[in-house]
């Protein structure tokens, strides 16, 4: 997210389901960062 240093500009709701939509689609892994 921008607030992160990031360029993405979308809300947490569309982050997570970009996240369900590799999982679901057979992505080997996701990498996901918690700060």
């Amino acid at each position: 997210p921008k607030w992160d240093g990031g360029y993405a500009e979308v809300d947490d709701q569309t982050r997570l389901d970009a996240l369900r939509a590799a999982i679901e689609l057979g992505a080997d892994y996701v990498d996901v960062e918690f700060k």
